[in-house]
């Protein structure tokens, strides 16, 4: 039933293209039933000979346009559309077919006035999505975003659509919007290879790396790791009884590359790419184990600053201080951007020296990070503490009125800061002025 519904969609679809007034018997033409029959060569050569006769209408052009489109012959498409635009300009079909013949040619520019034309004769939602991506690949994404929501707001079953508006999110570092959009297009059963990867990086970026866990169980045999359509095992719950595990579902980070993995495992000679695995080791830490992230972190095949970042931050939570300080010692060029990630690595490890009672070397430790990334409210608040703590009274107020000055705002510094004596009136009444300076001059008032 459901081949014979589609033949007779074909037959519909060939009477539109010969001709409004075609007859069912022209319907089945020599080129039709070629074409009928899959045999799209002969329809190709029958419709080149009728064109090339002369006296062809228009719908044999388009006909034979549409042939190369299913041959993917997107040039010779292109060349059939042009010769029926020199004939007649106005056609709205060879129009449309011109833009996605260029489209697919990669030839955007040249696309984008044949579907804005388009567009203003019929709004279509299949055409405005085509648009998007004429847009995107001419850099034009502020657009791209705007076509695509319409898409989106329009009709909610255009996986693609949702697709792309993810992926432009997550582009401009946007996790949360990127994530929603990526989710419907996976809920909506989008077929690109990267959406899982996209969608894991979109909320890791969230800050979702496993989500709310929940009890699942009893389990034979589980391992972490192991993943059924609804969730994955993160941990054993050890009080729940034996097989009892806490799992996440689908909508998190670390599902989401699990699945990646095994996709890029399965593939022929496929293993996952470097960025994959830090990402994997990453979700492993925030969900505390400990030893699945050394595993991924340790097939890592790059040397680069992500790499050592990543087996800093395993590191320091397994309490390894000189395993990370071997690190720093090979550590390579340090660049602003680096630095703003490494310095939360410097405090973590002085209050781990903190906690095990080596306050000399705890301050080394946040000097050094002060040192690399200077005034930073995190290095300053531990460091008046270890200062007081080493007795060296007269420095914590130095470094409590240094923080009060850089941060007079945060109320964790002005708590720290009047722990040790800081006037924060004084401090307020020396930098109103320097505030002032530093203010734009207020806009003239206008005279009636």
């Amino acid at each position: 039933m459901a081949g014979r519904r589609a033949g007779v969609l074909v037959c519909l679809w060939l009477a539109t293209v010969l001709g409004a007034g075609a007859a069912a018997g022209e319907v089945e033409d020599a080129a039709a039933r070629a074409y009928l029959a899959d045999d799209l060569p002969r329809a190709r050569e029958l419709l080149e000979a009728e064109i090339a006769a002369g006296g062809a209408r228009p719908s044999r052009y388009l006909f034979l346009a549409r042939v190369h489109f299913r041959l993917g012959r997107w040039d010779k498409a292109q060349a059939v559309l042009e010769t029926l635009l020199g004939r007649d300009a106005e056609n709205p079909q060879a129009r449309e077919l011109l833009g996605r013949a260029l489209f697919r040619q990669g030839q955007f520019k040249a696309a984008l006035p044949c579907y804005e034309e388009s567009l203003r004769q019929e709004s279509r939602a299949e055409l405005r999505l085509e648009l998007a991506e004429v847009l995107i690949g001419l850099g034009r994404r502020t657009d791209a975003l705007a076509q695509l929501t319409q898409v989106t707001e329009d009709s909610r079953t255009w996986p693609r659509a949702h697709y792309l508006l993810g992926s432009l999110r997550l582009e401009g570092g946007l996790g949360h919007w990127a994530a929603r959009q990526l989710w419907v297009a996976q809920r909506l059963g989008c077929p690109e290879k990267d959406l899982g990867l996209k969608l894991a990086h979109a909320f890791h970026l969230e800050g979702r790396d496993t989500g709310p866990l929940f009890l699942v169980g009893p389990v034979k045999a589980g391992q972490a790791g192991a993943r059924t359509e609804k969730e994955i095992l993160v941990r054993r719950a050890e009080l729940a009884g034996e097989g009892f595990w806490y799992a996440a579902g689908p909508d998190c980070a670390l599902y989401q590359v699990e699945a990646a993995m095994a996709g890029a495992a399965a593939a022929p000679g496929g293993a996952a790419a470097d960025d994959v695995l830090a990402l994997a080791a990453r979700c492993w830490l925030a969900a505390g184990s400990l030893e699945r992230a050394r595993s991924h972190a340790g097939r890592l095949a790059g040397k680069g600053r992500e790499e050592f970042l990543l087996r800093a931050e395993i590191a320091l939570a397994g309490g390894d201080l000189p395993a990370f300080a071997k690190l720093l010692e090979d550590w390579p060029a340090v660049g602003r951007p680096e630095a703003e990630r490494l310095a939360p690595c410097l405090v973590r490890a002085a209050l781990l020296a903190q906690v095990t009672g080596d306050a000399a070397g705890a301050l080394a430790w946040l000097e050094r990070a002060d040192r690399l990334s200077p005034g930073r409210s995190d290095v300053l608040r531990q460091m008046v503490d270890v200062l007081a703590q080493l007795g060296r009274r007269g420095e914590a107020v130095r470094k409590a009125q240094l923080l009060a000055e850089l941060h007079p705002d945060s109320p964790e510094v002005r708590l720290v800061a009047g722990r040790h004596g800081v006037d924060l009136e004084e401090v307020e009444r020396r930098g109103a002025p320097v505030m002032k300076d530093a203010a734009p001059p207020a806009p003239e008032e206008k005279q009636p």
